[in-house]
């Protein structure tokens, strides 16, 4: 499915830009926040499948955000970059990527949330 919908949330506009490049150009659609009521307004506006928390928020506004983003838009995951793997996982979030990795393990795991692989079965299913 294409034009899957990710709230991406960074204090840093620069860091938005990029996410919000990289992931339009994989097919997403990519809403951005760069403050607690750009979040707010978006989750009451836009069905997501995907929120997108960057490392450049404080740990204090990365709790607001999640309680935030699992009151408006229940059900919808959450992604947490955190600046380096020794940082402790501030938040009860689904899934956690290091900014250290790159943009390329920051894609794969979007790719992974949004869009698992389908097993094909090699044999076809019997004709009754």
């Amino acid at each position: 499915m294409q034009g899957e919908k990710i709230l991406v949330v960074s204090y840093d506009r620069a860091l938005l830009r990029t996410r919000m490049m990289l992931l339009c150009s994989s097919g997403y659609a990519v809403l951005m926040a760069d403050n607690i009521a750009a979040v707010r307004e978006t989750c009451r506006k836009t069905a997501l499948n995907l929120a997108i928390i960057g490392h450049s928020i404080p740990r204090q506004d990365q709790a607001e955000l999640v309680g935030m983003v699992r009151q408006e838009c229940p059900g919808v995951p959450i992604l947490l970059i955190l600046k380096s793997e020794l940082e402790d996982r501030p938040v009860d979030v689904e899934y956690i990527v290091n900014a250290q990795d790159g943009p390329g393990v920051l894609l794969n795991m979007v790719n992974s949330i949004l869009r698992p692989q389908e097993r094909v079965s090699s044999t076809p299913e019997p004709v009754i």
